[in-house]
């Protein structure tokens, strides 16, 4: 019900706050509430408000005439050509339950007319008709009457409320086409895969007769988009171990309408340089075919002495002279195995190098390095570093300077 008592929790919401727009809504509530236990002739009257002499509180008496509680008889289909009789009776929601049930009723309205709408029947109707028990009172049957109407083809799909995203994207993910004979599961499906872009706060997907009057629908696609599709951040945070670090990055989905995405990530200290930048195209050059690509640039001192602990080292004097660098770029296609599933192939190469010396490649640049010294101060030069501390994981340190390609080649299995 909307309209709630006072609690303690009600500066948090609109409970304990009476709005008279909402008693309607709480009277059908309650009917359809006893509609569901089996009470069909249920009568809720429109409520008395009492207000206190104080003026401070008021109380809402709701008068409620229950009637008597149904049992279920018999469910007849008679079935057609079209959906044999066989193929719902089994499926009937309300078979096998001691009472009526609103919700149960229609469920299986909505199932049958599913059966029909999925053979082209786009506007059939499904009605229950009620008959009493001849013997024991207060029990019903039920004969489900069906208007078949005639079958349609859909003629044209008409998109509204998309500004940003191109009628393109939307269209690729309906599972109807025109000239195709009208499918009500084709339409829910198409609907579920236009909420999941997310892009849109709504979708609504309706069929209506066509103004060619030839046994032909349009279908309406109205869209509310979202208001921001993308997002940036910034942070940053001193730590012990590495001093001043700044994090920032940026994203957008639905670049240019085109449902791609693209997008960017930076992380600096004075031990640690990140760039990536990524892209992704679910339908590339409008092609059945996904296309992503990712290029990276990580350059990083290595840490030393971490044999007993966790954490970052506290002072400089952990951390290695050996600085590492791994730059390159992955590529990745993909295609549809099914509705929800999809395999990537995925191509990766990247160029790897150890050495003694600085290999950063941000902080050199002539623009970047006053910067960076202003932030952090001058780097230190390694070799004024003292020596490393011994513990059990020493040895793992003591590398060889080198450099090199690596590549590898993989495949991924995605349920989207």
């Amino acid at each position: 019900m909307l309209t709630k008592e006072k609690n303690l929790l009600s500066f948090l919401g609109s409970s304990g706050t009476f709005n008279p727009e909402h008693i309607d809504r709480d009277l059908q509530f309650i009917e359809y509430y006893y509609r569901d236990k089996g009470y069909l002739n249920v009568h809720v009257q429109k409520p008395e408000v009492h207000i206190t002499p104080d003026k401070r509180f008021l109380y809402i008496n709701f008068s409620i005439s229950e009637g008597p509680r149904f049992k279920l008889g018999q469910m007849v289909f008679p079935g057609d050509e079209v959906v044999p009789r066989e193929k719902v009776t089994d499926q009937l929601n309300l078979k096998g339950k001691e009472y009526f049930s609103l919700s149960h009723l229609q469920e299986d309205i909505k199932f049958i007319s599913t059966l029909y709408k999925n053979k082209g029947y786009a506007f059939v109707e499904v009605k229950p008709l009620f008959s009493p028990d001849k013997l024991e009172e207060n029990k019903i049957h039920i004969l489900f009457e069906v208007e078949k109407g005639e079958i349609y083809r859909l003629n044209r799909v008409l998109t509204y409320g998309n500004k940003n995203t191109r009628d393109k994207v939307i269209l690729r993910r309906l599972r109807l086409r025109e000239g195709d004979i009208y499918n009500e599961s084709k339409k829910e499906l198409s609907h579920q895969l236009l909420q999941q872009l997310g892009y849109f706060e709504k979708v609504h997907l309706k069929p209506i007769k066509s103004e060619t009057g030839k046994g032909e629908l349009d279908l309406l696609i109205n869209v509310k988009e979202r208001e921001r599709t993308g997002e940036a951040h910034l942070s940053g945070g001193y730590y012990p171990s590495i001093g001043v670090s700044i994090k920032a990055g940026l994203r957008k989905d639905n670049f240019l309408g085109l449902d791609q995405s693209i997008g960017t990530d930076i992380t600096f200290n004075k031990y640690q340089e990140i760039a990536a930048l990524n892209y992704q195209s679910p339908y590339f050059l409008d092609s059945h075919w996904s296309f992503s690509f990712d290029l990276f640039n990580v350059s990083q001192d290595t840490l030393s002495g971490l044999g007993s602990s966790n954490s970052l080292p506290s002072s400089q004097d952990y951390f290695s002279p050996y600085s590492q660098l791994n730059t390159g770029f992955s590529v990745s296609l993909g295609r549809h195995l099914t509705e929800f599933l999809i395999v990537f192939l995925k191509y990766r190469l990247q160029y790897q190098s150890l050495s003694n010396d600085s290999i950063y490649v941000l902080r050199n640049l002539p623009i970047v390095k006053p910067a960076f010294e202003f932030l952090f101060g001058e780097e230190e030069k390694t070799e004024n570093k003292e020596p490393w501390k011994k513990g059990i994981f020493t040895d793992i340190y003591n590398l060889q300077e080198g450099k090199g390609l690596n590549s590898s080649l993989s495949s991924i299995l995605e349920y989207d």
